[in-house]
């Protein structure tokens, strides 16, 4: 391979399940599924140094999420018969996030306490789902959401103040299923602990016996990364040319469904615990042609830093590097000025996820499916795809990526959360 290589990393970090402290300084124990029951975490990444990002907004590993939203759907029927059943039923009060925690692996969560107060009708079952978003204060204009008729309908959607930005941005979101317990249920049975657990049905069941107010029930819940992030570095720009750069993508997505299958780890009867999300599938849920989603004229120690993030989509995109040069300093044949130059980033070779990695995953394209592996990005159609929390970090010398012809060495450094690690080189 000649000197001319530039890195692709895709790292995939499954947030770790943490139980944690109410002391911000303990350290605390991974577990493999809720936290404890009176808690509502957010999750970091787990930590790598070959992926971590030195880039703002976010770093691998860190939850920055400072403010927390619940929407309650519910159904009082003791026998019912589809999950659309779960009509809405209110928004709970906006919360502050302010709680941080290390866990054993090195990964910084999030966490905060509330509980539920609601009233039983006589006799009946009472169903509930509990959905989370999970953002920070700064970033909460650049989304909405639609709680629509019933659970399933669910939407969000970047706002006009986001889509208009220069560059477009997409916010750091974190999202899930909470759920809340009472100590004393005269049912007998707090939730269905069956389709909560074993089969990943976002939902569940608290019976009444007679028309009752159940009082500050802890709710707890596990939230997790539901965006990606693609991450352009590069050494050695040449700051005597070049003036700033801009990344580019297209089919951009700006619209998500908060139910789905996307990251379904049960089949695809039901709904996964880790991204209960639905990616974008259609072009008419992306913005129309090329976009802006990150700019940089720092080029502190002669490197440069780009990073955006994106709303899960398996529509693919593609993207390319814009250099914009200083006067004078780049000339055509002629012997005029060249102000700008694009280069298309086609890395050589496909980039998959496999194994487990792949089967948290369920994809609705057959085309991102290459037997029981996922394309991250596919050579032939220059397309990188967005999974909920896998990073794409393009790393190299600026002569190496913003070039006519790419010398590409790609490596798929997987990390997930069932404590495996492992590097496969696509030679």
């Amino acid at each position: 391979m000649s000197d001319k290589l530039y890195h692709l990393f895709i790292g995939l970090a499954l947030l770790l399940m943490a139980a944690c402290s109410t002391d911000d300084t303990n350290m605390v124990e991974q577990v493999n599924d809720a936290p404890t029951d009176d808690m509502i975490v957010i999750s970091g990444s787990r930590p790598s140094l070959a992926t971590r990002s030195v880039n703002p907004p976010a770093l691998p590993g860190v939850c920055q999420a400072d403010r927390l939203q619940i929407w309650v759907y519910y159904n009082s029927k003791y026998a019912w018969g589809d999950i659309s059943e779960l009509t809405y039923r209110e928004t709970l009060p906006e919360m502050d996030v302010v709680n941080t925690n290390q866990t054993a692996n090195g990964s910084v969560d999030r966490w905060v306490k509330q509980s539920y107060t609601y009233t039983s009708a006589a006799a009946t079952g009472n169903h509930f789902a509990m959905p989370a978003l999970a953002y920070t204060n700064t970033d909460k204009t650049k989304f909405s959401v639609n709680t629509s008729g019933n659970y399933t309908t669910m939407s969000l959607s970047l706002t006009a103040a986001a889509l208009s930005a220069s560059p477009m941005l997409t916010p750091e979101l974190f999202f899930g299923r909470t759920k809340f317990k009472h100590s004393n249920n005269p049912g007998g049975s707090y939730f269905d602990n069956g389709k909560w657990l074993d089969e990943g049905r976002n939902y569940y069941y608290q019976y009444g016996v007679s028309a009752r107010t159940y009082s500050d029930a802890p709710i707890s819940g596990h939230l997790y990364r539901i965006v990606s992030q693609i991450n352009v570095n590069m050494t050695e720009v040449p700051t005597e040319l070049v003036d700033h750069l801009e990344l580019f993508m297209t089919n951009v997505p700006k619209t998500i469904t908060l139910y789905g299958t996307h990251g379904n780890i049960y089949g695809t009867d039901d709904i996964g615990r880790f991204y209960p999300v639905t990616a974008v599938t259609s072009a008419s849920n992306c913005v129309d042609g090329q976009t802006l989603v990150a700019t940089t004229n720092d080029f502190t120690n002669d490197e440069a830093h780009l990073s955006a993030f994106f709303l899960p989509s398996e529509v693919g995109g593609e993207l390319t590097l814009r250099v914009y040069f200083k006067p004078d300093a780049m000339k055509d044949a002629l012997g005029n000025d060249v102000t700008q130059r694009d280069y298309p980033i086609h890395p050589g070779k496909s980039a998959f996820l496999t194994g487990n990695d792949a089967d948290v995953y369920n994809v609705q394209t057959p085309t991102l499916q290459s037997g029981g592996d996922l394309y991250v990005y596919n050579t032939t159609l220059n397309k990188f795809y967005s999974y909920a929390n896998v990073r794409v970090n393009i790393s190299g010398k600026y002569e190496n990526v913003a070039a006519e012809d790419q010398d590409v060495t790609i490596t798929l450094e997987v990390e997930p959360g069932y404590e495996r690690e492992h590097q496969i080189t696509i030679n």
